[in-house]
């Protein structure tokens, strides 16, 4: 796609989609330039998956759902979800896809095991309450009737059971 043409599909300006140019490279990497022309006023060549993740950023930043089109392409790449690509352009490739299926499935891994360790520390938990709730009379204090023996069934909740 010509600057012209991916500017139109964008609805913004050629100094725009220069900034916008910018933002790409810092995630994507530069854009491939004309072949046929020269030098570094050589025209960059707009490939339809980049202005369909450009067009996709711009609709998250102008409904207010990220701040920057630099968030947004992130949140673009973290979903692998190029949209709005003709089929007539090929589609995008799987291979974003499976990049993201495989860091979910490794997600879903890590959930795994941090549901398995927090199930481990709430039974811990649960037996180190139950173990202070009822501490054991110290020696000759239970049956007691001094002070010692008093301050144990206070605290013990048996007030009144000896």
């Amino acid at each position: 796609m010509t600057p012209q043409q991916a500017a139109e599909t964008l609805g913004v300006s050629a100094s725009g989609l220069r900034r916008l140019a910018g933002i790409y490279a810092e995630l994507y990497g530069e854009l491939p330039r004309d072949p046929d022309r020269t030098g570094r006023t050589s025209p960059r060549v707009w490939p339809v998956d980049a202005v369909a993740r450009l067009r996709r950023a711009r609709e998250l930043v102008t409904t207010g759902k990220q701040r920057s089109i630099a968030d947004a392409l992130k949140v673009v790449e973290a979903t692998g979800r190029e949209i709005d690509i003709p089929a007539s352009h090929g589609g995008p490739s799987d291979a974003p896809r499976d990049q993201v299926l495989k860091l979910l499935r490794a997600v879903l891994e890590a959930q795994k095991e941090t549901s398995a360790r927090l199930e481990a520390l709430e039974a811990e938990n649960r037996e180190l309450r139950h173990q202070l709730a009822a501490p054991p009379a110290p020696e000759g204090v239970r049956g007691g009737r001094g002070i010692g023996g008093r301050i144990w069934r206070f605290f013990s909740g048996e007030m009144g059971k000896g």
